[in-house]
């Protein structure tokens, strides 16, 4: 059986309700990393989906790459989307389990170094299995950002074959590709793949 840990980036959107019923139906947990960009007019759903157990993570506040910001600015994308995380946990009424970030695009910034540190010092812990020292990768790419997104089972077949245990599977909460979710969660399912809790495999940042 592989064990498989669910991420998915670039929400809220419009379909995260549908989401996050579709997977407390089949008893998925997930990290959805969020933009803080799209949290204020998506606040009601973001709180529900804290409200049921699902991780919220921050996924910086406009993604841009961190490569093409100075410093300042990545701290201000990072701080700016932990305040209206923050706030969306106050507002359900819960304490956040923990801090988790990804990268935009998975690339970090040219002062990795002090990025490093400002993360280590605001508490954020990394994914044990993930292979960055801070920042949560991915080994399963269903590449659904794609424009024409459909389900490439061959592709998803390909990367579960490989060893990684657990997988780090990435997805997105694009409305443009929302159809594309359930299937591939179903095919996943029909592998006989289990997901993971995620909140158990944190670490603190070394």
């Amino acid at each position: 059986m592989k064990n498989l840990i669910l991420t998915i980036d670039d929400a809220p959107s419009t379909h995260m309700d549908k989401k996050c019923a579709f997977l407390l139906h089949h008893s998925i947990p997930a990290i959805f990393y969020c933009r803080g960009e799209f949290i204020p007019s998506k606040e009601d759903s973001l709180v529900k989906a804290i409200e049921k157990g699902f991780l919220i993570g921050n996924h910086s506040f406009s993604h841009t790459s961190f490569q093409k910001l100075s410093f300042q600015e990545i701290v201000n994308e990072i701080t700016q989307t932990e305040e209206l995380i923050d706030r969306c946990y106050q507002k359900a009424d819960l304490q956040r389990p923990l801090k988790t970030i990804r990268f935009p695009f998975g690339e970090p910034s040219q002062d990795k170094e002090n990025l490093h540190l400002f993360l280590q010092a605001q508490g954020f812990q990394r994914l044990s299995c993930s292979t960055q020292p801070i920042d949560t990768s991915w080994t399963i790419d269903t590449l659904d950002y794609k424009k024409k997104s459909k389900v490439n089972l061959a592709l998803l077949e390909k990367q579960l074959q490989k060893n990684h245990a657990p997988h780090i599977v990435l997805m997105h909460d694009f409305s443009f590709s929302h159809h594309v979710f359930e299937p591939t969660i179903r095919f996943f399912l029909q592998q006989g793949c289990h997901f993971l809790d995620a909140i158990p495999y944190f670490e603190n940042v070394q």
